[in-house]
């Protein structure tokens, strides 16, 4: 099946490990840091962020100097790049640097795992999104909004929805919401985590198949869902 994937130069992809409570030691995040700092030279600076916790980033955030990201939190492992990567970079990044970090990681037992989730957000320009009203598909929806309010309150909006399996152990978070006041720009926000795993497995192996399922569902959201409304 031929995947239709939305990037207009602004999307960002984020990646996390939750736990359920501190389990990387401070140990852990300095010797971690060395090894990709120092020894893969994967990042070029290591800071403090907002919260004072460990930050290992690379690039300016520039269209020459793409941002990569690890921040490192007693209780969360979290992947991040911003604008100017496109989605193929950013799951090989991903997965190398899950990969770097192994060693750690595979250290914690499952259970100590709270969440899992990968998230991706796009934003999209006002000159590629179809004319709502040309649209048939949308048609009963916006009958629905008219029997509630006048047409003139339904030009902007926004949307956060939250579907999941019967068990709860596997849930997708959708939210858009205008870019900024009077931008015309919207940025549609993907994400999947799953929250229940099978303790036999190791860290690894729930992770890489946690990428593996959040991949497919991002790509069906490209594929089924924006197609409908946005042009490329």
């Amino acid at each position: 099946m031929t995947v239709k994937f939305f990037d207009f130069a602004r999307n960002s992809y984020q990646y996390s490990v939750t736990f359920k409570f501190d389990c990387l030691d401070l140990a852990s995040i300095k010797n971690l840091t060395q090894h990709l700092l120092v020894d893969k030279k994967r990042f070029a600076i290591v800071s403090k962020d907002s919260q004072d916790k460990a930050a290992l980033s690379r690039g300016e955030g520039t269209e020459q100097g793409p941002l990569f990201q690890l921040r490192l939190r007693e209780d969360n492992f979290v992947l991040g790049v911003g604008w100017f990567v496109g989605y193929q970079k950013w799951r090989e990044w991903r997965d190398l640097l899950i990969m770097d970090s192994l060693p750690v990681l595979n250290a914690i037992p499952v259970s100590f795992v709270s969440q899992l989730s990968g998230q991706s957000s796009v934003a999209i320009p006002p000159d590629k999104v179809k004319d709502p009203s040309k649209l048939e598909w949308m048609a009963p929806l916006r009958k629905l909004l008219g029997a509630m309010v006048p047409e003139e309150m339904t030009v902007r909006s926004n949307l956060f929805s939250t579907l999941s399996d019967a068990t709860a152990a596997n849930l997708v978070d959708i939210w858009s919401a205008p870019l900024g006041q009077g931008a015309g720009e919207e940025a549609i926000s993907f994400t999947y985590r799953r929250a229940v795993f099978d303790e036999k497995l190791s860290l690894e192996q729930i992770i890489r198949e946690h990428c593996r399922r959040s991949d497919e569902l991002l790509e069906r959201f490209h594929s089924n869902f924006l197609a409908l409304f946005v042009d490329d």
